[in-house]
């Protein structure tokens, strides 16, 4: 029933005539009191501004109504589109991830990864245009692929040494090798079981050594990988090399001085 309506009741019976009384009584109050017809009539009856004032109440408070849902809707609609921007950074995100990955998996330039991001919206303009803005937020350059990687590796490590707090005991395998630009690659390899009886095997860290190369140099990244990690000297059980003299010297090589530390 709309208010213009109102006028247009005819009486079905005749409504006992009240009068307004001195304070001001909200119009929610009369409702409470009487029924549609009854409160209608008595006003039309009384005359003057009463009934007019009673339609302007109830528009007013049917205008705050709809103000207040059409504000409450867009309320939610901006809920919803942050919602929908956090998920798809979120995405975004990961996706940049798992491409940094399996670019280091397969030991391919961090460069490679605007290349795949080309091929990627290439295929997308094919075959879904509409996502093809939102394949563009992903990031794949050099840095940020390079900075991807690092964080993985990190997140690898802190598994395999804070899992149920510590590795429990270990051995370790070294590879010492020179790059195309003559440089000592030193590649150090743990397997370790932890307090579950869980066995990791994971690359410990990896180090350049620029001049010389002698079981003393080497001996100093592999000491400083075994401190960083928090690992006990006496929890070594085996130490396997590449055959080296610099690594399996009586005397002066990497074995012998990691003995000395066990003792």
């Amino acid at each position: 029933m709309v208010f213009e309506d109102l006028f247009q009741l005819s009486p079905i019976r005749r409504a006992q005539t009240f009068h307004q009384p001195e304070r001001f009584v909200p119009a929610t109050h009369l409702w409470k009191l009487f029924s549609l017809i009854e409160l209608t009539e008595n006003m039309r009856q009384q005359g003057g501004t009463a009934f007019s004032n009673l339609l302007n109440a109830l528009r007013v408070g049917s205008l705050r109504t709809e103000k207040f849902e059409a504000i409450k809707r867009g309320l939610k609609s901006q809920q919803s589109s942050f919602t929908k921007l956090k998920t798809e950074q979120e995405a975004a995100t990961r996706a940049s991830f798992r491409v940094a990955l399996e670019i280091a998996k397969r030991g391919k330039p961090f460069t490679d990864g605007e290349m795949i991001k080309e091929c990627i919206i290439t295929v997308a303009e094919e075959m879904c245009p509409e996502k093809v803005n939102l394949l563009k937020t992903v990031s794949m350059s050099a840095n940020t692929v390079a900075r991807s990687v690092e964080n993985i590796a990190e997140n690898i490590s802190s598994q395999l040494f804070d899992k149920n707090g510590h590795v429990e005991w270990f051995s370790l395998a070294l590879d010492e090798s020179t790059d195309v630009s003559d440089t000592a690659q030193v590649l150090i390899y743990i397997r370790g079981v932890d307090k579950s009886y869980e066995v990791h095997e994971e690359l410990l860290d990896m180090y350049s050594i620029h001049g010389t190369t002698t079981g003393r140099d080497i001996f100093k990244g592999v000491e400083m990988a075994i401190n960083q990690k928090n690992l006990r000297w006496k929890n070594l059980k085996c130490i396997t090399t590449d055959g080296g003299k610099n690594m399996s010297g009586k005397d002066k090589g990497v074995v012998a001085r990691v003995k000395g530390c066990r003792k």
